[in-house]
């Protein structure tokens, strides 16, 4: 969904509204517990039971506040070449690009840490299975990487056209190609 700036700008606000309503409600169930502890009595607290967490009051009330259930938190763009095959793996974000290179980024500060290159042709899927990941390409290959070390580890070929997609189940990898062929692999 796309929201012009003056949208956005008053959804950031509606939501900020949330927050300070979350922080309100903290502190008056902090306060409440301290008067429970030195005895006050039920009628003479404090209650907002209305107001909850930021996340459940878009749930509750965003489509009378028209409130996204889900905000975009950055953007990271200066890539060099379309984005592929999009997945992440202890704190890493791997992405496949048109032209055979594989980028590694941070997922908390979204640096890039390495760039794996091999492939010949565009990295189109992605997967992981035991410190390796797996990148299917146009160029018709699967090449397996440490995901340690960034070495390449082996090339498998057995498709005519581009792999397309992988998964992993049971000690198997499944790759679907545009040759209109599924191969499995013991690995």
């Amino acid at each position: 969904m796309v929201y012009s700036t003056k949208a956005t700008r008053s959804i950031e606000e509606q939501y900020k509204l949330c927050k300070y309503l979350y922080l309100i409600k903290k502190e008056t169930d902090k306060r409440n517990k301290v008067k429970t502890e030195q005895g006050e009595e039920c009628k003479n607290l404090t209650y907002m039971s209305i107001f909850a967490k930021p996340c459940h009051i878009s749930k509750l009330f965003g489509p009378f506040m028209k409130l996204p259930l889900y905000n975009e938190i950055a953007t990271l763009k200066n890539h060099k070449c379309r984005v592929f095959g999009l997945t992440h793996f202890n704190n890493k974000l791997y992405h496949g690009s048109q032209y055979g290179s594989i980028y590694i980024r941070n997922t908390e500060t979204h640096e890039e840490i390495a760039i794996l290159r091999g492939h010949t042709d565009g990295v189109r899927c992605l997967t992981f299975n035991d410190n390796k990941l797996y990148s299917g390409s146009w160029d018709g290959t699967i090449r397996i990487w440490n995901t340690e070390t960034y070495e390449e580890i082996a090339t498998l070929r057995g498709h005519t056209y581009s792999v397309r997609c992988l998964t992993i189940h049971e000690n198997k990898l499944y790759s679907g190609s545009d040759d209109k062929t599924i191969c499995v692999w013991k690995i």
